[in-house]
């Protein structure tokens, strides 16, 4: 296969993700709260966000790989289709990351409204704590960061 053609690809399938989160997503968290429906479905059955989004990507994992072991060769889904499950997966992929920048924001809010410092939590440690004294626009490992100001500005 060529470049291009890899590059038509991966293309086609950013524009089905993005549908997906516009059309599936307001179905199932509504108008608000993008992320609703996992924090509710945590909440109903004592888990945390986190394993619901696990339960949910897991679904089309397990499909595709369904797929393949039914036939190496030429694998199918015979129910959605496997682009389809592929689609489902990268979009369930994007949807980790947005729970995870919430979490970020939040743990770094609270990190620095206790301290009362201009204090930054690094962008890999948002559930560890991990806090640097540089904003992130200035780090020197290139992360842009969010553009959240000092402590006195929130």
């Amino acid at each position: 296969m060529t470049k291009e053609k890899r590059i038509e690809i991966a293309e086609g399938l950013f524009k089905d993700e993005h549908e997906m989160l516009l059309v599936k997503g307001k179905a199932y968290a509504g108008e608000g709260d993008s992320l609703a429906n996992f924090k509710r479905n945590a909440e109903r059955l004592g888990l945390t966000k986190y394993q619901v989004w696990a339960v949910y990507f897991n679904k089309h994992v397990d499909s595709i790989n369904n797929a393949i072991q039914q036939n190496p060769n030429c694998p199918v889904d015979e129910s959605e289709g496997l682009r389809g499950r592929i689609v489902d997966a990268r979009t369930y992929l994007s949807i980790l990351q947005c729970l995870l920048e919430e979490d970020r924001w939040s743990v770094e809010m609270t990190a620095r409204i206790k301290r009362g410092t201009d204090y930054w939590l690094d962008a890999n440690q948002s559930c560890h704590g991990a806090v640097s004294k540089t904003p992130p626009a200035y780090r020197e490992d290139g992360w842009s960061g969010d553009g959240i100001g000092s402590v006195d500005n929130v």
